[in-house]
């Protein structure tokens, strides 16, 4: 397989694991908000699963579109930074795991989709691209991400009320 037929398999990753949120974030708050736990990751865990499932389609959709664009546009690497950008996120939720030592809605398909973001980097390793060029790319992307989900975050009181006047 080479580098554009793996970079195409972020997108579908990326929503294998966010599905796991959006199904088990609810059950999950139903069940651990009375006892709250400090992190990162369950921001969103107070929102309404349609809060929740909205935001995620349009930073997946956007994260599509910019895979998209770096494919067709023959700019791999903002796409591969972007894919690199988000398994390092993974990575954190594998670290909350094991620090909170309980489940959290997002670790099984974290664990279960990690291996394809090494896998990535070796791919674009083996297609010319230096270790700096991935390092400056996934770094650029990772802002690029981090201010996208910041800004959702940000919407999703927003978001929240758009949708239940509708």
């Amino acid at each position: 397989m080479d580098i554009t037929t793996a970079l195409w398999l972020f997108p579908i990753l990326f929503m294998v694991h966010n599905f796991e949120e959006i199904i088990m974030i609810p059950i999950w708050w139903r069940r651990n908000q009375h006892a709250p736990v400090r992190s990162p990751f369950t921001a969103l865990a107070k929102y309404p699963p349609g809060t929740v499932a909205a935001l995620i389609a349009i930073i997946f959709t956007l994260f599509s579109v910019v895979t998209a664009a770096s494919i067709i546009s023959h700019h791999l690497l903002v796409g591969i930074g972007l894919a690199l950008a988000f398994g390092l996120q993974l990575v954190g939720h594998m670290v909350e795991f094991l620090r909170l030592r309980r489940y959290m809605p997002h670790i099984v398909t974290a664990a279960a989709t990690f291996p394809y973001y090494p896998w990535l980097l070796f791919k674009a390793m083996h297609s010319g691209y230096t270790p700096a060029d991935l390092l400056l790319a996934t770094l650029g992307m990772g802002v690029f991400g981090l201010l996208v989900l910041l800004t959702s975050h940000a919407l999703s009181s927003q978001v929240s009320r758009w949708l239940a006047s509708h």
